[in-house]
Order: C-alpha cells, then sequence, then structure tokens
C-alpha cells in the first residue's frame, strides 16, 4: 500500500519494478494508478504523491554564513564601493574620495569585504587596486539599485 501522507518524490524502477524515494528539483506529475498501468515502458517518470514538491531548502549554516555576509554589505559606504568596483579597479584613496570618506575607513570597509571573499586585490607599483571576485555581487546591486534608485 502506498502512504499518500508523506510528501515524497517516487520513482519507478522499471528494473525491480517498485517505487523508490529520491530526491528531486524539478518533478513530472502523474497520478499513481496511471504510472501501474502504464508498465516498465515508463523508465524515469517521477510522480508526487500527497502534497506539491516544495523547492530543497538552503542548508541553516550556509544561510547564517549568507546573512554574516549580507550584514557586511548593508552600509551606504560598501554598497558604493561594490558599485564602483563592478565597473573598474580603484585604489582606497580613489574609493574613499567617492564616498566622502577618510582612507583609512575605506581601508576597513574592503577588508571586511574581502574577509567575505566579495573582493580582491593586486599591487601595481606603489598602489594596491581593489576589485570584485564575486560573480554574485552583481545581481544583489542590481537587486538593490532596481529597488532603490530614483532615477
Amino acid at each position: 500500500m502506498l502512504d499518500t501522507s508523506r510528501p515524497w518524490a517516487l520513482e519507478f524502477n522499471p528494473h525491480n519494478s517498485r517505487l523508490s524515494p529520491f530526491n528531486v528539483d524539478y518533478i513530472f506529475i502523474s497520478r499513481y494508478d496511471n504510472l501501474l498501468s502504464q508498465g516498465p515502458v515508463l523508465r524515469g517518470v517521477v510522480m508526487m504523491v500527497g502534497h506539491t514538491m516544495r523547492k530543497k531548502m538552503t542548508d541553516l549554516d550556509d544561510l547564517k554564513t549568507a546573512a554574516e555576509c549580507l550584514r557586511i554589505l548593508a552600509h551606504p559606504h560598501r554598497l558604493r564601493i561594490v558599485q564602483m568596483l563592478l565597473q573598474d579597479e580603484y585604489t582606497v584613496g580613489e574609493l574613499a574620495e567617492a564616498c566622502g570618506i577618510a582612507s583609512h575607513m575605506a581601508s576597513e570597509h574592503l577588508r571586511l569585504m574581502q574577509r567575505c571573499g566579495f573582493l580582491d586585490s593586486a599591487k601595481d607599483g606603489r598602489y594596491r587596486y581593489y576589485r570584485v571576485v564575486e560573480p554574485h555581487l552583481a545581481n544583489i546591486m542590481e537587486c538593490v539599485e532596481k529597488r532603490f534608485d530614483r532615477c
């Protein structure tokens, strides 16, 4: 007897003619009686029993890390720095001037964002140039700009 109270995805395995639970990201919803009537012809048919399939949840430890990194970004000067660095590489002095803050404050902001893995730097003579290395920052900034840009 099939337990329809459990929200699991099931796969028909034609080799041993039984239904087995497994994890899926995308599913094809079919009826159990349709599956049985088709027999072993339905290789890899997936069905949902009882409940709708929910998207796999991110591990709580990973969400904790994400929250910490988002907290680091949640500062107007850091967001301005990211906006600039998404367009080109800049020195601490250039970033500080654009933000209207002292160089040592810009250095601290950069250090925090480097620690989160958002930025990297390379020395060129006397100057250290910063750049974005986290590709998802562009998407985050696009969301921020779309939501809060008044232009």
